[in-house]
């Protein structure tokens, strides 16, 4: 069941990024992250207290706790979601596909050990790929309608996203992967919708559909809070490395997904690119002491 579950989860998070990017016609990028972070944290409270879990009270360490909350739940989220929106979605998928990549090479800094060659070739091969991807993606969709604003601000969500996945190390093996992944959900969920509060008040909700709300439920209930149960159990019976190694078929997934969803059609240069991103995973391989979620 845990291989069934972990299948499931790469179609959930590569539907994603085209389930959002799509909403995104209607919804102004704020608005639809404030509200999906606030469904979000409210069904991960009520999946916590289902499983009947004691909550650490982080007493000494609230302070770091915000600190990793507004890394990874409020900085990265508005850097994602206004990403998306200037992007393509199988652009988001390959770029955010280089995460690991960036986790490994800030681990192994902090713990101030020397790079290897094998890493600094995944980091270049990586760096490469996502260079071929922007490119290829120009080609795509025509010259004057560049996606390069949209590439660099998923790139650096990305490079924020690592950034968290380190900081929070301490935490989760302090209190857990799971409450520590909740206390932060939580604590960064609130700043981003105070951040969202402005394009609340100027959404135009009369052109809204069913369809969007869909998809916003989609993407905060399967995509954020189902999602990370299902991914810390699965670590739980296989081991971080393991079940990492899914994670590679999310860009495939989501690149595949935007062509018949938004017309997103792959091109050469971007299928070369995905190839040489998930190479750099493989090469850079992925550090056993950190339990990673997928960003999205």
């Amino acid at each position: 069941m845990t291989d069934l579950s972990l299948l499931f989860l790469v179609f959930v998070w590569g539907l994603n990024y085209s389930i959002v990017k799509e909403a995104l016609n209607h919804f102004s990028p704020l608005t639809f992250n404030g509200i999906r972070f606030l469904i979000a944290s409210l069904v991960i409270f009520i999946l916590f207290k289902g499983y009947n879990r004691t909550f650490p009270s982080f007493r000494k360490d609230w302070g770091k706790v915000i600190v990793v909350g507004l890394l990874g739940n409020t900085f990265y989220q508005i850097l994602f979601i206004l990403g998306v929106s200037w992007t393509l979605a199988g652009n988001t998928s390959l770029i955010l596909a280089t995460t690991p990549v960036f986790v490994a090479l800030f681990a192994v800094m902090l713990e101030k050990e020397k790079v290897s060659p094998r890493m600094w070739g995944g980091i270049f091969a990586s760096l490469f790929g996502v260079g071929l991807v922007v490119i290829g993606s120009h080609s795509a969709i025509g010259l004057g309608k560049g996606t390069l604003r949209g590439d660099l601000t998923v790139f650096l969500a990305g490079i924020v996203w690592s950034i968290y996945i380190v900081a929070s190390a301490p935490l989760v093996r302090k209190y857990g992967a799971m409450a520590t992944t909740a206390a932060t959900l939580w604590t960064g969920a609130f700043f981003l919708f105070l951040c969202s509060i402005p394009s609340l008040l100027h959404q135009n909700w009369s052109i809204i559909t069913g369809r969007d709300w869909g998809a916003l439920f989609y993407s905060a209930i399967l995509s954020i809070a189902l999602a990370q149960v299902l991914w810390y159990r699965a670590i739980g019976e296989r081991g971080n490395a393991r079940t990492s190694a899914y994670s590679n078929l999310i860009p495939l997934v989501g690149l595949l997904v935007a062509w018949p969803m938004l017309g997103e059609t792959p091109q050469f240069l971007q299928i070369i690119g995905g190839a040489a991103i998930i190479a750099g995973l493989f090469l850079t391989g992925f550090h056993g002491g950190i339990e990673e979620l997928t960003s999205l």
